[in-house]
């Protein structure tokens, strides 16, 4: 075989082990694009989370500097406020009664076999919102600060899924001071936002102050295993 013809060949061979080489990697990467298109799909993301989700923390902060925090594991609950004093942050703990701590063990966030999701008191439902299938349920009617308006811009009614959270319900002109109140801070605000984490598999309940820039986030999960 001449110089020429051993080239030829090598040349040929070479293309085909490329060709064979690209065709697998196209195979994975239909798979993966399949996979994301059914992670997107509210009725999918939402039927893999039935079940009940009990309250893990509460965060915030308001005012000039102010800061909370309450968290809970096992049962048992730890408090504590801060705000700059000095140009130093100082920490104060917040004493939780008896009847703070029965309160925020029975909080929890459930997922219904029809979709629909509640905020739960023990058995007691504080708020309902049903499935809606091609989007979110969203009041958004009264006017409120620009720095309040801006944290929901990118959101309407026909929003699922947006930055890896599926929204589920946000609404003006709430009020949770009184029903989630306790000696813990983080009841106020008069926007409710309410999501699920998709990447942590946690439900995050907003309240956003629409006057100023202050807020809480209470976060529930994981899904207690039973």
């Amino acid at each position: 075989m001449n110089i020429k013809a051993i080239f030829r060949l090598v040349a040929v061979s070479i293309l085909y082990i490329s060709s064979a080489l690209a065709a697998e990697e196209q195979v994975p990467k239909a798979v993966v694009q399949h996979k994301e298109v059914l992670a997107g799909s509210k009725r999918e993301i939402l039927s893999s989370a039935v079940g009940k989700y009990p309250l893990t923390s509460i965060s915030g902060s308001g005012g000039g500097n102010g800061m909370w925090d309450t968290s809970g594991s096992n049962g048992e609950w730890g408090s504590n406020t801060s705000g700059i004093s000095g140009g130093m942050r100082e920490t104060e703990d917040v004493k939780l009664d008896s009847a703070d701590k029965a309160f925020l063990n029975g909080l929890s966030i459930s997922v219904e076999p029809d979709l629909s999701v509640r905020l739960n008191e023990g058995n007691d439902v504080l708020l309902e919102i049903p499935y809606v299938p091609d989007g979110m349920d969203y009041t958004m009617a009264l006017p409120h600060n620009e720095l309040a308006i801006a944290k929901l811009q990118t959101l309407s009614a026909k929003t699922t899924v947006s930055d890896k959270q599926l929204y589920l319900l946000v609404k003006d002109g709430v009020d949770y001071s009184s029903m989630l109140a306790g000696s813990f801070l983080g009841s106020d605000g008069d926007i409710l936002v309410v999501s699920y984490s998709i990447a942590d598999k946690n439900f995050e309940f907003q309240l956003i102050d629409g006057g100023c820039c202050g807020g809480s986030t209470w976060t529930f999960g994981p899904r207690l295993i039973h």
